[in-house]
């Protein structure tokens, strides 16, 4: 039996980022016998040395491989239940199919086929957002960090989260963490030298900018403005 791999189901965030962890939601799983067979297809066509990695249930990441000169691959041995096979061959050619792995093997194991469907990237990661920032031209600079924050009216936002990284140290992990007063007033003490800020309220569109801290500068306040997000 051949069955086709829907895309639409899965959440790509790092299926294909190289990392040990995968979000998907799934619709269901296909029961399978085991090593089924693979084609890997796109428009029809076969994909030779298409890339293939394969999730468990908690979406853990097993193993990976590669499907064969003629588009095909066959999932080893498993222990038995329930795995999400991620196919690619460009970063926005891609497809997953879950399957339900039985522990017996079949006389004619199960045949599946993955058609690769054009997906959008996906969306940059924090990390990402926070270099790509940190590569912008100083966007102020001033004696000591401080300022307001304020929504697109002009009102004040108390409660807002306002998070500060050092730019070039690398830790994205252990931010100086403020939060803004009644008023939307923060301020925080910092040493001279080059930071990202990353300004963030529920409801919101979450806002990063540069500054640079320096003695022999005017102190200017930070007056930002965060945008009414989307409502998912």
């Amino acid at each position: 039996m051949k069955v086709l791999a829907a895309a639409a189901f899965c959440l790509w965030c790092a299926v294909f980022a190289g990392t040990a962890q995968v979000v998907m939601v799934v619709r269901e799983a296909r029961p399978s016998s085991q090593n089924p067979r693979l084609e890997i297809l796109s428009g029809g066509q076969l994909q030779p040395g298409a890339n293939l990695a394969v999730y468990n249930a908690d979406d853990e990441k097993k193993l990976s491989f590669k499907a064969d000169s003629h588009g095909m691959a066959t999932l080893p041995d498993l222990p038995a239940g329930r795995y999400c096979i991620a196919a690619s061959s460009s970063p926005t050619l891609r497809a997953i199919l879950c399957l339900q792995i039985a522990d017996r093997h079949a006389r004619k194991p199960n045949v599946f086929s993955i058609e690769l469907l054009v997906e959008p990237p996906p969306p940059p990661t924090f990390e990402e957002k926070l270099e790509a920032v940190e590569r912008e031209p100083i966007g102020l600079l001033t004696r000591a960090f401080s300022g307001t924050v304020r929504d697109p009216a002009g009102a004040v936002m108390p409660r807002a989260s306002v998070a500060v990284y050092r730019q070039g140290a690398g830790d994205t992990a252990h931010p100086l963490k403020i939060t803004t007063d009644q008023q939307g007033h923060f301020s925080a003490l910092l040493a001279p030298g080059k930071y990202a800020a990353v300004i963030e309220s529920p409801g919101f569109e979450t806002r990063f900018l540069t500054f640079e801290i320096s003695p022999d500068a005017v102190l200017e306040d930070l007056n930002v403005k965060l945008n009414i997000g989307a409502i998912a």
